[in-house]
């Protein structure tokens, strides 16, 4: 999020290009792509007790939003919703 905002203030001087990247290992590295939540860590993949497990301060619409904007990629939105779907349980 700080990626992005240092865009919007400073173009032109690769934050945006960091903060794709980010997002995408983000995606990639701590995300539990069938139940639409961040993960615990990196270390909490399928074969991991914790897979499932998700921290309250990992819940963060803005940021979430913000990932789609940035990237048009709209499973960000999904992940928005469940985590904010599982915090309301």
């Amino acid at each position: 999020q700080a990626l992005l905002e240092a865009n919007k203030v400073w173009p032109g001087h690769g934050y945006k290009a960091q903060a794709l990247k980010l997002i995408s290992d983000i995606k990639k590295l701590e995300s539990n792509r069938s139940a639409k939540i961040i993960t615990v860590g990196n270390w909490a993949n399928k074969k991991s007790h914790f897979y499932n497990v998700m921290r309250t301060s990992d819940v963060m619409p803005q940021a979430f939003e913000e990932f789609y904007q940035a990237t048009g990629d709209r499973s960000w939105l999904k992940v928005k919703s469940q985590m904010l779907t599982y915090l309301q349980q």
